[in-house]
């Protein structure tokens, strides 16, 4: 199959296109700069703004693809609360345009990839979320991310292409940005190990949220090409949720470091935390046999090995 993977100079884009070349699939990946992605041998890599029609016609056209799991977009929480407009364009229109470029050259299949903060602040006894969970978006990012759901499923019935809603819940690994709290959290406790940093800063420790593996994620985004999987919406999901802390006293202690070093920076606090996230990911499981295969020890390991070995981000 020929797939189409938008985003490829983000942190999953490479993951994913090897995880697709590895089955077989060809991939003709995206990148704002071509220059600043990777992709493994096997695929093509084409430069191209989507928020141009122009640029996206001609990209479709070229790409004479399949199917396309959508990558790209705005995807971190905090500054979505400064660039929400942006927001609203890189995560909803963006898809749109897409979508609809992609159906009028007769491709098949189209994953949307959402995210799980479309179901915002639950109480704890309506945890884990199902897909049939209420949504309550409570952040710019999340909002954006359900606009675009909701608009694919309207427009849906109109093509001939089918849309596949991925909503995964946190997931982390080698090559994630340090806006993100592991890899910060990996990169500040490497640093502090070599004596080349003195204290670990923190926002809030007390939010939960299950964090998976890149790689189960990836995998269960290949496995969404399937027909069995056409149409559907599918959280993404350990199923386990652990708080903040746990994930900085897990690094600390594979580093062999005191947890006294880590102290609260202020600005690190956003205005609306969600106090947990859970997912269930039952309807995902039952339609391709999809299970995670890494633990959260086994992923924070290889990111502090990362950045224990001089990589950046």
């Amino acid at each position: 199959m020929r797939v189409l993977v938008t985003g490829c100079g983000g942190f999953v884009g490479p993951w994913l296109t090897r995880q697709l070349v590895a089955h077989g699939h060809v991939v003709i990946g995206t990148a704002l700069e071509a220059a600043h992605a990777e992709l493994v041998e096997g695929g093509a890599l084409i430069a191209a703004d989507l928020r141009s029609q122009q640029q996206v016609d001609a990209l479709v056209k070229g790409a004479r693809a399949d199917a396309c799991i959508h990558l790209a977009g705005m995807s971190h929480v905090g500054e979505s609360w400064q660039f929400a407009a942006d927001a609203i364009e890189a995560n909803a229109t963006v898809a749109v345009r897409i979508a609809k470029a992609l159906d009028a050259t007769g491709a098949r299949r189209f994953v949307q990839v959402s995210t799980s903060e479309v179901y915002g602040i639950v109480k704890p006894d309506a945890l884990p979320l199902s897909e049939s969970s209420p949504v309550r978006p409570a952040n710019p990012y999340a909002a954006a991310k359900l606009a675009g759901e909701e608009m694919l499923r309207v427009l849906a019935p109109t093509m001939k292409m089918t849309v596949t809603v991925a909503r995964p819940f946190s997931h982390t690994g080698p090559g994630q940005t340090t806006k993100f709290v592991c890899p910060s959290f990996a990169r500040q406790v490497a640093l502090v190990a070599r004596g080349e940093l003195d204290q670990i800063t923190h926002g809030d420790l007390s939010a939960r949220r299950d964090f998976s593996d890149v790689r189960d994620v990836c995998h269960a985004y290949r496995l969404l090409l399937d027909d069995s999987c056409a149409g559907g919406t599918f959280n993404i999901a350990s199923g386990k949720s652990h708080a903040i802390s746990e994930v900085l006293e897990i690094l600390l202690d594979l580093a062999g470091l005191p947890y006294t070093r880590a102290r609260l920076d202020e600005s690190l606090l956003r205005p609306i935390e969600l106090p947990e996230l859970r997912g269930d990911a039952t309807a995902l499981r039952t339609a391709t046999g999809w299970a995670p295969r890494h633990e959260l020890k086994e992923t924070l390991s290889d990111l502090l090995s990362h950045f224990s070995h001089g990589g950046s981000i």
